[in-house]
């Protein structure tokens, strides 16, 4: 997933850079020299876009043993969050509805693609190529959602029970 965002903020920067859409108005004259960029896309909303759709996307096909509703929880949760951030955005006068639609629809179809690209890269293997390169073993990266996929509680449960061990040694 971070690679997905990284990929989102290189494309965010090179397409604010193309299309130097300012933001509303209000910041003509507060902000304008603390740092803040063209307003088109939108990179929270992007974001956003992208986390809701492809945590979905992994809450609906990479996490087997959640029943049904709750799923379905998960993805009306994501997406609630990012409709919150992109209205947010719009309230507080930091962009226009077009460019918080632009950001969401983009960081959408990023969210999407990134999923389709690693799926398709793991189902060719090519995920598992890569864990195997010297520096991503040094490191200790893995593939989390693939071959061990565990929840939060299963983690929990094995730290405490590892963490009751030591304390009887």
């Amino acid at each position: 997933m971070v690679g997905g965002h990284l990929m989102g903020e290189v494309a965010n920067k090179i397409i604010k850079e193309i299309v130097r859409q300012p933001r509303p108005d209000f910041h003509k004259d507060f902000g304008a020299n603390s740092g803040l960029t063209y307003g088109m896309p939108l990179a929270h909303s992007q974001f956003m876009g992208f986390l809701s759709v492809y945590t979905s996307l992994l809450i609906i096909y990479r996490v087997p043993r959640l029943l049904g509703q709750w799923k379905i929880f998960g993805c009306v949760l994501m997406f609630s969050m990012a409709s919150a951030v992109a209205f947010s955005r719009v309230y507080l006068l930091y962009h226009t509805i077009e460019q918080v639609i632009v950001g969401v629809s983009l960081g959408l179809v990023l969210g999407l693609g990134y999923f389709t690209i690693t799926e398709a890269a793991r189902d060719l293997g090519l995920i598992d190529w890569v864990l195997l390169w010297p520096l991503i073993r040094f490191w200790y990266v893995r593939d989390l959602y693939y071959h061990n996929y565990r929840t939060f509680k299963e983690e929990y449960d094995e730290y405490e029970a590892l963490r009751g061990k030591a304390k009887q040694e």
